[in-house]
């Protein structure tokens, strides 16, 4: 079974990575391979798909820092045999479905919206293709007028207020971008949250269906690039 968990980096002394894998994979050390790069004072975030084992304690999967810091792990689904059901995924030609910095329609309440950053505390409804049970998609926060975060989820899961979890991170003066993997509800329409007043950019990669394209197969962890070595 792999768990695709979302991790955030927080307070940061030092320059680094984190790397996570099964347990087993993880050994004392230098890891060879990464799914997150920081900075000192950094918070950033990073989706990744990482192989998990059961254990007496129950199905666990380990992540590796290379300096000390604050670490936060969100779950956001899991991989498991066709036989157990759930979802395939059909890969979309990538598509923006949503520009705050450009004209956009709420799907409930049909209100068009122009190169308005998104208020702070604001709850935003996006449609999603028709068919779809989640969505893949890429959010990217921009021009942030405070440093905050963005979760993405079901809009009947979604209460009021500061959310448990978060998909992506919002600084002032950069675009920060993230991929996530987002329920849709039965209306055909998936929610963001933005914590601080700033521009919301979404663009789809694909939907995830019970008669969905493709099926997941992890592989052993490898690092297949690093232009830092020879050939």
């Amino acid at each position: 079974v792999a768990l695709a968990a979302a991790a955030a980096v927080r307070g940061t002394a030092a320059n680094g990575y984190i790397t996570a894998d099964s347990c087993a994979g993880l050994v004392p050390g230098p890891q060879t391979r990464s799914n997150i790069n920081f900075a000192a004072g950094d918070v950033v975030s990073n989706l990744s798909v990482v192989p998990s084992s059961s254990s007496d304690q129950g199905v666990q999967f380990c992540t590796w820092g290379s300096a000390g810091l604050q670490e936060v792990v969100d779950v956001q689904g899991y991989f498991a045999p066709a036989a157990e059901g759930g979802l395939g995924l059909t890969v979309a030609t990538p598509s923006r479905v949503v520009d705050t910095r450009q004209c956009w329609t709420d799907p409930l309440t049909e209100v068009e919206r122009c190169n308005q950053r998104t208020a702070a505390t604001t709850i935003m409804r996006i449609a999603a293709p028709a068919g779809a049970e989640a969505v893949w998609v890429n959010i990217t926060t921009v021009q942030a007028l405070a440093n905050g975060y963005a979760t993405a989820g079901a809009c009947s899961d979604m209460a009021p207020g500061p959310q448990a979890t978060s998909n992506v991170n919002a600084v002032v003066g950069a675009a920060v971008a993230n991929t996530a993997v987002v329920p849709v509800d039965d209306d055909g329409t998936f929610c963001i949250y933005v914590s601080s007043a700033m521009h919301i950019v979404v663009d789809l990669a694909g939907t995830f269906a019970a008669g969905g394209d493709l099926r997941f197969t992890p592989v052993t962890p490898v690092r297949v690039h690093d232009t830092r070595q020879p050939a």
